[in-house]
């Protein structure tokens, strides 16, 4: 039951809301992510009767010389888990830049697993690559120390597609519009079955009661994912932000029909 809880922490991390105004410039948008870089999160993760199973970093950064932002998320099982899943990490790795729009557009979105080590290492790796130009997204899959070719999704025309650490940023920029109870969100993106979409619901007071694990103060929404991508079993996926406007705690309801995965800010 343990290789999984690594594969649902970019469901804990997906949403970071701000009531920031939205600014239409790009040069003062460039203000808005710049407080950002350098940041970097980190989050215990438990599951059943386990504290502590995995534990997961969020790290954001600008290169200089060329003006783009990169997004880094990895995650790994620690003790028991570390021990049944051969030391299982996932890695996150986003590169994306400034639209004309004022939001962040993905570039290269790659993902890694890795368990084992030494000879028993073994490596997973995939890579979208979103070429603006040809409208397409182009899905590599790792092979030995490269990436081959695997397929190609088209980008329908009028539509911006991100991956979920974009996502993250932009919302957390309030990039994406205003944020108020009731509000909800669509944003198209790609996954290895093809396009596919990451829906966002800022729950009322009222769907907030019975929610008891989470603070009555703050933001509290709801995301909407693929439930075979998190193993999920028709069970919510809920995010807590906190008043600096950090994604500060996280369910994912009902992991493999066992129980529930928590992830909570390490202050």
């Amino acid at each position: 039951m343990f290789s999984h809880p690594c594969r649902i922490v970019p469901g804990l991390f997906l949403l970071l809301i701000l009531s920031a105004p939205i600014v239409a410039e790009v040069a003062a948008a460039e203000n808005v992510f710049q407080p950002f870089v350098g940041e970097a999160l980190a989050y215990d993760i438990s599951f059943l009767w386990f504290d502590r199973l995995a534990e997961g970093r969020l790290h954001f950064s600008i290169d200089a010389p060329t003006g783009r932002y990169r997004a880094e998320l990895e995650a790994r099982t620690l003790g028991i888990a570390a021990w049944v899943t051969g030391n299982r990490k996932h890695r996150y790795d986003t590169l994306m830049e400034l639209g004309s729009d004022g939001r962040m557009r993905t570039l290269v979105q790659e993902s890694l697993i890795v368990k084992g080590e030494g000879k028993k290492l073994r490596e997973k790796g995939k890579r979208y690559i979103f070429d603006y130009e040809a409208r397409k997204v182009r899905m590599l899959r790792q092979a030995g120390a490269g990436f081959v070719e695997d397929t190609a999704f088209p980008m329908e025309a009028g539509l911006q597609p991100n991956d979920f650490l974009t996502v993250f940023f932009n919302f957390r920029a309030g990039r994406l519009g205003e944020i108020k109870a009731g509000a909800d969100f669509t944003i198209p993106t790609f996954t290895r079955k093809g396009k596919a979409e990451i829906g966002i619901h800022v729950l009322t007071a009222v769907e907030r009661k019975g929610l008891d694990r989470f603070p009555a103060h703050g933001i509290l929404a709801r995301v909407i994912l693929d439930a075979e991508e998190l193993d999920t079993a028709g069970g919510g996926v809920y995010v807590w932000f906190d008043e600096q406007g950090r994604p500060a705690q996280g369910i994912v309801e009902n992991v493999l029909g066992l129980g529930d995965v928590f992830g909570q800010l390490r202050l």
